[in-house]
C-alpha cells in the first residue's frame, strides 16, 4: 500500500514538473527572442544635390555632431519582429504615417505631411543661437525641396547591430499592421513562433519587447531592445482584441506581445494616455485575417517551417533535460561544445544529438557548462538549447605592510588588506593598493581558474610633489626611479612619491619635453624649473572697451595686446568675458601650433538693465495717454466755454474771445505733448524686445491645465 502512494506521489509531482516546464521566465523568453525583435525606420534621404543652402547644413551638423546631407534621416519609427528565417518582418501599420505606399493617400498631402514634419523637428532642435529667422527660412525651403523631392527608405536594425535596407510588402491602415522584407541576400535570421489565441484567459501573464523611442527623426545610438511583463486584463472581438498591463511606450509599436511559453500572440499597438496600466495589442487571429486578404499566406505557412521554440523543460526520472535531436546553442563564438567528451565546434551552433543519454558540456575562459539530456527519438522542429552557466572562478589573496589599505578590483573597491576572495573570475586584474600619506601600489594580476593567486607588499611612506609653476591642462607627468619603478598622472592629481633619486617628465603639446632629477629626503618637495612653452594667439574680436576677460578662471585683462592673448597650445580652455551692464559670455576653445583662434564676442545687455527700457518705455506711455487724455478734455471744453451762456453772465465778449484763445493753445500744447511722450516710448519698447529676441531671452509662464490624450496610437 505504501508504495502505491509513493509511486502515485511520484507521478504526481513529474506530471506538475512537466506542465509547470511549460512556461518560461520572463528572462528566458528575452534572452531567446530580443535578437529577433527589430527597430524599423520610415526615412527620408537627405540629397546634398538638392541642397542649396550648404553652410546651413554644416553649421547644423557642426552644433549636433551628427551628418544630415547625403544622409537617411528618420521620419518615424517603431518596434517589428521577425518571423521567417529570410527576413519576413510585421509591424504596425502607423509606424510608417507618411509612407508613400499608402493607396489612399493623396501624395501631395503626403509631401507636405513630410515637409510640416521637417520643419517642426529642425524648429525644435536649433536654438536662436545658432540661425536667426531669416536663415530658417532659407532652411525651410530647402526642406520643401527635400519634401516636395523625397526619396523614402525603410530600415530595419537587428540586434542594435546590423542596419539593412527593407521593402514594404503590404499596408492596411484600418487593420494597422504593415510587412516588411529585408534586402538581404542569403538571409537566416532568428524567427519567432507564432502563438494561437483562442485560448488565452484574463489574468495570464504577457511580455512585452520593443525599442521604446520617444521622437521623431531621432539617431538610434546603442539604444537596444527593452522588456515589460503584465497580464490579460480583457479580452474583445475587435481588432485591439487584447488589453493588458506589460508597460508600453512611444516606440513601441510594432513590437511583439509575448505568452509565457514563448510565442507571439500580439502585436503591440495602443495605449490610453492618462490611465494606468491599459494597453493594447492587435491579436494573432487578426493577423491571420490579414495574410488571408492579401493573400500573403506564406507567413504562418513559413513560420512554421523557420522559427525556433525554446526547449520545454521536460525532464526523466533519472533526472536528464529531455531534448529534440536537432538543437540550436545560442552562445558567443568563445564557448566551445562537447557532446559525451568530442569536440563539436564553437557556438553558435545547430547540433545533431543521438537517441539516448548523453552529456552536453560548454566552456569558455569565463564559464562552463555541463548537462544530461535525452533524445527519446530523431526528427521534429528545431529547437533552442540555452545551457545554464556558472562562472569559473579562482580565489585571491593580497596582504600589506602595514595592513587596512583600500584594495581596488578593477577600480571598485571591494575591502581592506589583509584580503581574502575564495570565488573570484578569472583572468586580468587590475589590482591598485592605496593608504593614506603612502604610495600607491598598482599591479596587474591573473587569477587562474580553479587555483589561489597570493601576493604581498610593503607600502612605502610617501611624500607630496608639486610644481611651482602652473602646467597646461594636458599635462603627463612620468615619474622613473630605477628600471621597476615608473609612476605616472595627469595634471589634478595629487602626486606622492617615495625618497629617493627620482626623473621626472612632464609630457604636454604646449611643452617642449625635458627631463628633471630630483631627489627626495623623507619631505614634500617642489620643482621649481619653468618650461618652455609652444605658444599660440587667441584673437579676441569686436572686444569692447572696459571688458574683464578671464580664461580658466585666471584674469587675463592685462595682457590683451591688440585684441590679442599669448597661451600655451592645447585644449580645455575656458574664455569669460565680463562687462557691466551686459551678461558674462562665455566659449570653450582649444589652440593649435601655428593657427590663431579668433573669437568674436557678441554681448547681451543684462535682462536687468534691459528692463530700464521697458520701464521707461511704460512710464513714457501712461504719462503720454494721462497728458493726451488731458489735453483732449481741455480740446473738448474750449467750444463748450465759448457758447456758453454762464461765462457771459460774469465777464465781457473781448474777454471771452482771450480766454477761449488761450484755453484752445493750452489744450494743444498738452495734447501734443502727451503724443510726444507715447511717440518717444515706441523706440523703449521696439529696442527692449529685439533685445530680447537677439539675446534669446524665454519667458516662461506657469501653466497649470493637465490634458489627458485618450486612446493615443503610437
Amino acid at each position: 500500500m505504501n508504495k502505491k502512494i509513493v509511486l502515485i506521489i511520484i507521478i504526481i509531482i513529474n506530471l506538475l514538473n512537466f506542465v509547470s516546464s511549460q512556461d518560461f521566465g520572463i528572462d528566458e523568453v528575452f534572452d531567446y527572442y530580443s535578437s529577433a525583435v527589430v527597430y524599423v525606420s520610415h526615412s527620408v534621404y537627405f540629397d546634398s544635390k538638392l541642397v542649396k543652402n550648404h553652410d546651413l547644413f554644416q553649421k547644423i551638423e557642426n552644433e549636433f555632431k551628427e551628418k544630415f546631407l547625403d544622409n537617411y534621416i528618420p521620419l518615424s519609427s517603431g518596434s517589428g519582429f521577425i518571423v521567417t528565417k529570410d527576413g519576413i518582418v510585421l509591424t504596425n501599420a502607423h509606424v510608417f504615417e507618411d509612407s508613400q505606399e499608402d493607396e489612399k493617400a493623396d501624395p501631395e498631402i503626403v509631401k507636405n505631411r513630410i515637409y510640416n514634419s521637417l520643419v517642426a523637428y529642425f524648429n525644435r532642435i536649433i536654438p536662436l543661437s545658432l540661425m536667426n529667422d531669416a536663415e530658417f527660412n532659407k532652411l525651410k525651403n530647402d526642406l520643401y525641396t527635400l519634401a516636395f523631392n523625397y526619396q523614402i527608405k525603410y530600415h530595419v536594425k537587428v540586434d542594435n547591430t546590423q542596419d539593412y535596407t527593407a521593402t514594404l510588402i503590404k499596408l492596411d491602415k484600418d487593420m494597422d499592421i504593415a510587412v516588411l522584407k529585408i534586402d538581404s541576400i542569403n538571409a537566416n535570421f532568428m524567427a519567432i513562433p507564432f502563438g494561437e489565441t483562442e485560448n488565452l484567459k484574463v489574468g495570464q501573464k504577457v511580455i512585452a519587447i520593443g525599442y521604446p523611442l520617444p521622437d521623431k527623426l531621432g539617431f538610434l545610438k546603442d539604444f537596444k531592445s527593452t522588456l515589460s511583463e503584465g497580464v490579460i486584463s480583457s479580452l474583445r472581438s475587435d481588432n485591439l482584441g487584447i488589453q493588458h498591463t506589460a508597460s508600453i511606450n512611444f516606440g513601441n509599436s510594432g513590437g511583439p506581445l509575448f505568452s509565457t511559453k514563448g510565442e507571439v500572440i500580439g502585436i503591440n499597438t495602443a495605449m490610453i494616455g492618462g490611465a494606468n496600466n491599459i494597453f493594447f495589442a492587435i491579436p494573432t487571429k487578426k493577423i491571420r485575417e490579414f495574410a488571408t486578404k492579401y493573400e500573403v499566406p506564406y507567413i504562418f505557412k513559413n513560420n512554421e517551417k523557420d522559427a525556433i521554440s525554446i526547449v520545454k523543460k521536460r525532464y526523466t526520472s533519472k533526472g536528464e533535460l529531455i531534448l529534440s535531436s536537432r538543437v540550436i546553442i545560442k552562445k558567443s563564438s568563445d564557448h566551445k561544445v562537447y557532446l559525451n567528451g568530442r569536440l563539436i565546434g564553437s557556438a553558435p551552433l545547430t547540433m545533431n544529438i543521438p537517441v539516448g543519454s548523453s552529456i552536453i558540456k560548454i566552456v569558455s575562459k569565463k564559464e562552463i557548462s555541463e548537462e544530461k539530456v535525452y533524445v527519446e527519438n530523431t526528427g521534429g522542429r528545431a529547437a533552442l538549447y540555452v545551457p545554464l552557466m556558472k562562472k569559473i572562478t579562482g580565489s585571491l589573496s593580497i596582504k600589506s605592510t602595514p595592513e587596512k589599505a583600500d584594495i581596488y578590483i578593477d577600480n571598485v573597491l571591494v575591502g581592506k588588506t589583509p584580503y581574502e576572495a575564495d570565488k573570484i573570475e578569472g583572468g586580468e586584474k587590475k589590482i591598485i593598493i592605496k593608504l593614506d600619506g603612502y604610495v600607491q601600489i598598482e599591479k596587474t594580476v591573473t587569477v587562474e581558474n580553479f587555483k589561489k593567486t597570493s601576493f604581498a607588499v610593503k607600502l612605502e611612506k610617501a611624500y607630496k610633489l608639486s610644481f611651482k609653476e602652473e602646467l597646461p591642462n594636458d599635462a603627463e607627468i612620468i615619474l622613473t626611479s630605477g628600471k621597476d619603478k615608473t609612476l605616472k598622472y595627469k595634471k589634478g592629481d595629487t602626486l606622492l612619491i617615495s625618497s629617493g633619486k627620482w626623473s621626472v617628465q612632464v609630457n604636454s603639446i604646449a611643452i617642449i619635453s625635458k627631463k628633471i632629477n630630483i631627489e627626495v629626503k623623507e619631505s614634500d618637495y617642489e620643482i621649481t624649473e619653468t618650461f618652455e612653452y609652444i605658444t599660440s594667439s587667441l584673437v579676441l574680436k569686436s572686444l569692447k572697451t572696459g571688458s574683464k576677460i578671464f580664461i580658466n578662471g585666471k584674469d587675463y585683462t592685462d595682457k590683451v595686446k591688440e585684441e590679442k592673448i599669448q597661451l600655451p597650445v592645447g585644449t580645455g580652455y575656458e574664455l569669460k568675458v565680463d562687462l557691466s551692464g551686459y551678461d558674462t559670455f562665455k566659449k570653450t576653445f582649444s589652440l593649435q601650433q601655428n593657427k590663431d583662434t579668433e573669437i568674436v564676442i557678441k554681448y547681451a545687455i543684462a535682462y536687468e538693465k534691459l528692463k530700464n527700457y521697458r520701464y521707461a518705455g511704460t512710464g513714457l506711455l501712461v504719462s503720454g495717454i494721462i497728458t493726451s487724455s488731458i489735453g483732449l478734455i481741455l480740446a473738448i471744453a474750449t467750444p463748450i466755454y465759448y457758447i456758453g451762456p454762464f461765462a457771459r453772465m460774469m465777464i465781457s465778449e473781448s474777454q471771452i474771445e482771450k480766454n477761449t484763445i488761450g484755453l484752445g493753445v493750452a489744450a494743444g500744447c498738452v495734447l501734443g505733448t502727451g503724443l510726444v511722450l507715447i511717440f518717444c516710448s515706441i523706440p523703449c519698447f521696439v529696442y527692449y524686445n529685439k533685445q530680447i529676441q537677439t539675446a534669446g531671452y524665454i519667458k516662461i509662464k506657469n501653466n497649470n491645465t493637465i490634458a489627458m490624450e485618450i486612446n493615443i496610437l503610437f
